[in-house]
């Protein structure tokens, strides 16, 4: 959640709906009936929605960039990026929507006045661990950072409304 790719709601997703509209003619007529008849389904499909659209791969790159192997950062990355971008535009299909949380507007203004008040915290705390990383366990500026990143860990939290 900190990193705010949130990738266990969301990923594969994207492929198992795309593999299933594929693979059987109708699938998409047959996943949207299934997401007006059936409350499991309508519930998987709705908190999908949320957590893609919480989501921000902007953010969650600036935590990738703290990968050093530029080659696999991109490659793992890279997949991430295309996954989300897959499950957004399934999850809209099911929803029969342009765009995510197009059936609830309040949340998507919520959701839109929120980023800007935590994004810095998001920017702050890479810079932090980068910092971090840096330094010598064991000594003072270790130990001012950690309890830096660990106030970013807090103040992320408490804006993401999670336990962070």
């Amino acid at each position: 959640m900190q990193s705010r790719a949130i990738i266990p709601s969301w990923y594969g997703v994207g492929y198992a709906l795309e593999s299933f509209c594929t693979e059987n003619e109708g699938g998409l007529n047959l996943l949207q009936e299934m997401y007006h008849e059936w409350r499991f389904f309508e519930a998987l499909v709705e908190n999908v929605q949320l957590d893609l659209a919480k989501a921000d791969m902007g953010i969650a790159n600036l935590y990738a960039s703290l990968v050093p192997d530029e080659k696999l950062r991109e490659e793992i990355f890279g997949e991430m990026q295309r996954e989300h971008a897959r499950a957004c535009d399934y999850i809209a299909k099911v929803l029969e929507q342009e765009e995510l949380l197009g059936n609830m507007p309040v949340l998507r203004r919520s959701i839109e006045r929120r980023n800007p008040y935590v994004d810095p915290l998001n920017f702050i705390q890479v810079a932090l661990l980068r910092d971090l990383r840096e330094s010598q366990p064991e000594t003072h500026e270790y130990d001012a950072l950690l309890n830096a990143v660990l106030s970013t860990v807090n103040g992320i939290a408490a804006g993401m409304k999670t336990t962070g």
